[in-house]
């Protein structure tokens, strides 16, 4: 998969040198961070834990605190070169670089390499596209294994063209199809032990996307509108579908899930200030017979505010309501249908102290409110979580 993913990213670089008479411009950014910082609950455990309520298997007087909490420090490096072609061929790449290693235990220390290679141009008059490749490497905490702390590892390729058609000044329509394949490679537990995740949770996944920006008054300083529709196909791997009484849908054994999305954004630039803001309705089928149906709608809002000419403050806050159909929230008694709220909210604050460095200052607040009593289920169970973050952004060239 990797081999095909590279095979293609240089077939799009020969086509487009190919379409090349002469470089006009090459151009380079590389950039990085460097800081630390404290997060209160690292693997997102309930605030009422009692080990008694786990699987005597799991119980063990030496598993790490559900509930710890730990500093960690944050590097980042990220080159992104750029060749203007001609007038109307641009070929873009970008690869960064993040790692942060925990002081509460090693073994659950993160790291992330994400690179792409994009090609845009200009077809015909009024018309647009990109080609993007875009492959990454990822090892981070599996929070669903937090009586003990681990691991999971996964290679995530991935592919999506789109074509983009400016009606005119105001209004453009863009069409955008994605595929992507997540790869899980192995999960560690806190003893170093390495297992092979077996395919077991690894999809596939096709996506199409329509959209039409607005530019309301045809001013990029002016308010713009963004209504999406998006449709998408996920298929698992080994990863036994279940239905009302929680045991395996016969004759289907791996999940398969359809996504139906609608969206409208907003933004809007002032002389210092820039608010944005979306609301997003989203529906999940469970084809395999309808156990994980859900709804969901989410509001999310951000504000950008520049204090004079060296500080700019930024603040985001979004609220997620998701209600299941038949999926029950695993409570003693009569089981209800499963629900799930969250609310996230981040702060940042940033101060140039030099020419292309910057010092930044960050808190993040996380918050599940959910009536499922089973502590196992990382993606639903309660959980509050603060991070503070402080930083030095630089810019090399």
């Amino acid at each position: 998969m990797i081999k095909v993913y590279s095979a293609t990213c240089l077939l799009f670089a020969c086509l487009t040198l190919a379409n090349a008479k002469t470089i006009n411009k090459l151009s380079w950014k590389l950039e990085g961070s460097i800081g630390g910082g404290f997060e209160s609950n690292i693997f997102k455990g309930p605030e009422l834990f009692e080990e008694e309520s786990l699987p005597t298997s799991t119980q063990s007087a030496d598993t790490i605190d559900p509930r710890a909490g730990s500093g960690f420090v944050i590097t980042r490096l990220q080159a992104a070169p750029r060749f203007r072609i001609n007038p109307r061929n641009c070929l873009k790449a970008r690869y960064t670089a993040d790692f942060t290693p925990f002081f509460e235990d090693r073994n659950i220390n993160e790291y992330d390499h994400d690179g792409y290679l994009e090609w845009e141009g200009k077809t015909i008059k009024k018309l647009f596209f990109s080609v993007r490749a875009r492959l990454k490497y990822i090892q981070q905490r599996d929070s669903d294994k937090y009586i003990y702390g681990g691991l999971e590892k996964f290679i995530e390729p991935s592919f999506k063209p789109d074509l983009t058609f400016k009606i005119n000044k105001q209004v453009s329509l863009k069409t955008e199809y994605m595929f992507r394949y997540k790869n899980y490679i192995i999960r560690q537990e806190n003893d170093s032990t390495s297992v092979s995740d077996e395919g077991g949770h690894d999809f596939t996944e096709h996506r199409i996307t329509l959209a039409s920006p607005v530019m309301v008054t045809g001013q990029k300083s002016g308010p713009e509108l963004v209504p999406e529709f998006s449709f998408w196909r996920r298929a698992y791997g080994d990863y036994p579908n279940l239905h009302a009484d929680s045991i395996e849908y016969n004759g289907f054994p791996s999940r398969l899930y359809h996504y139906t999305t609608l969206q409208m954004k907003y933004k809007q630039s002032f002389p210092f200030i820039k608010p944005s803001f979306s609301l997003r309705m989203r529906w999940r089928n469970d084809v395999q017979g309808g156990y994980y149906n859900y709804y969901e709608y989410r509001l999310k809002g951000g504000c950008d505010i520049s204090v004079g000419k060296l500080t700019l403050l930024e603040m985001d806050v979004s609220w997620r309501d998701r209600s299941y159909k038949e999926r029950t929230a695993a409570v003693p008694g009569p089981n209800p249908e499963l629900f799930w709220k969250n609310l996230d909210m981040g702060f940042g604050v940033s101060r140039r102290l030099i020419k292309k460095v910057n010092l930044k200052l960050e808190y993040d607040y996380r918050f599940r409110d959910t009536n499922t009593g089973y502590l196992r289920w990382k993606s639903d169970r309660d959980y509050k979580d603060h991070i503070i973050t402080a930083s030095i952004d630089f810019r090399i060239f």
